[in-house]
């Protein structure tokens, strides 16, 4: 037997316990590599693993006529890079799974399987054990995709899909809020590997255990980054050129409420930024609320990501999501831009709401089409700082009455609907876990805006 050793992470189903074993190479073998698959022998069970470190010493207290052989190569170059088994081990260790389960199962979204049109399954680590894995699903099991192509097709037509472009478009920046953003966005462009000649790689996860961001970026060339909030204010990015922000409720807005507005606005001016987007998941307005420009606009500069809701949630999403426009400071930051906004942001962070005494419909901001309006000597819009003097737009009375309608009573709607959406789960681990964390981004993007200390939110608080 070879002194060469090998520690094997098993890909298959073995339970909630160690998932790294070592074993021996053959002699006869010329060379291995971190991030080939191997086939193993594990408790008399033939398992398919993936090298993940190569030992030139045997493990401690482990005599070598201990150590099982490993049975066969299957690949002959490495299929997996030593960043994603590092990305692979952290998400198991960050979800509490194993990276069996991450392999099997879709990435988790904070919403019922049935919002959304349901879509075939898109992960790219399916060809890793395809056979095991479809033997493996039971004959009534549906797929839990949540968002189909349509939502993605206006971001995956922004990347670059050839070396030729890559050269030309330069760097991509992809901010999101939260961890399951960056896993679905991260599957949808990976399931498109067929088309793009470069890796995508997401880098918040080990960033934290790293040096700097400096460290991984200057090993990722033109690759299309996917990044998280806490790592946006030091870049350093000589080729970017686009920036595209998912989310952009959750970062607060305007640059009092959030610092990652007022990082984002140095980035861009530093970088000289040829793009600036801003790309939102949050249900679309009422059709009512939208302003008679926005109407006119042609689909492609008025891009609104739509969930396709069922009927009894259509009710309680428009009774909540009042429509504006960003704020000013947003505004003003997409105008001392290059490019534009393609992406208009709903907003569902109103204190105030004025209805019509007659009829009791709520009234709009005729410039920003917003109900944040606030009551004292005389009515204004707190998202356009405009004077707000005119009858009802439907039964043209002067009467108004205002309701206060704050953070805490939508955040507690939004938890008792956020419980209704997973009654029909079941006891899946996936849906436990990403209930908490969408509690906690509930939690936290209306009590952060009174709390200063509560943005600086640690990613594992965000995740746990």
């Amino acid at each position: 037997m070879s002194t060469l050793t090998v520690e094997v992470l098993i890909l298959e189903a073995i339970g909630h316990g160690r998932q790294i074993f070592s074993y021996s190479v053959p002699d006869n073998w010329s060379s291995i590599e971190v991030g080939q698959r191997v086939l193993v022998e594990l408790r008399d069970r033939p398992l398919i693993g993936v090298v993940i470190k190569l030992l030139k010493e045997r493990p401690t207290g482990k005599p070598k006529y201990q150590l099982k052989p490993v049975l066969r190569l299957i690949d002959l170059s490495p299929l997996m890079s030593k960043a994603y088994l590092e990305w692979l081990q952290e998400m198991a260790r960050l979800y509490r799974s194993t990276p069996a389960q991450l392999l099997r199962a879709e990435p988790p979204l904070p919403i019922k399987h049935s919002w959304l049109e349901p879509t075939e399954p898109l992960l790219p680590q399916v060809s890793i054990s395809e056979s095991t894995i479809q033997s493996q699903k039971k004959p009534d099991q549906k797929p839990r995709y949540l968002i189909s192509d349509d939502y993605f097709a206006d971001l995956l037509a922004l990347l670059p899909r050839s070396d030729n472009e890559i050269c030309n478009q330069g760097q991509t920046l992809i901010i999101a809020a939260s961890l399951w953003q960056l896993e679905t966005i991260k599957d949808l462009l990976v399931a498109e590997a067929d088309a793009y000649s470069q890796k995508i790689l997401e880098l918040e996860p080990y960033l934290r255990h790293k040096h700097t961001a400096d460290d991984w970026l200057t090993t990722l060339a033109n690759q299309p980054i996917l990044l998280g909030l806490r790592s946006m204010a030091t870049l350093s990015l000589p080729n970017l050129s686009r920036v595209i922000v998912i989310e952009p409720d959750l970062f607060g807005q305007t640059e009092s409420q959030s610092p990652y507005w007022s990082s984002l606005s140095l980035l861009i001016e530093r970088q000289k930024i040829e793009q600036f987007q801003l790309f939102t998941l949050s249900a679309s307005p009422p059709k009512a609320s939208l302003s008679a420009r926005h109407q006119s606009e042609p689909k492609a500069d008025s891009l609104i990501w739509r969930r396709r809701h069922q009927s009894r949630h259509r009710h309680f999403e428009e009774s909540i999501s009042g429509y504006s426009l960003l704020s000013p400071e947003v505004r003003q930051l997409a105008q001392d831009c290059p490019g534009k906004i393609l992406i208009i942001s709903d907003s569902t962070t109103e204190s105030w709401r004025l209805r019509c005494g007659n009829c009791h419909r709520i009234w709009h901001c005729q410039s920003c089409q917003g109900t944040n309006i606030q009551a004292e000597d005389e009515l204004s819009c707190l998202s356009c700082l405009t004077k707000v003097n005119y009858p009802c737009p439907s039964c043209q009375d002067q009467a108004w009455q205002a309701e206060a309608y704050g953070p805490a009573k939508i955040r507690d709607r939004l938890t008792r609907e956020l419980n209704r959406s997973f009654e029909l789960t079941g006891p899946d681990w996936r849906y436990r876990l990403i209930k908490r964390e969408y509690q906690l981004l509930i939690s936290l993007s209306f009590d952060s805006f009174q709390n200063q200390a509560r943005l600086n939110w640690d990613y594992d608080y965000l995740c746990w």
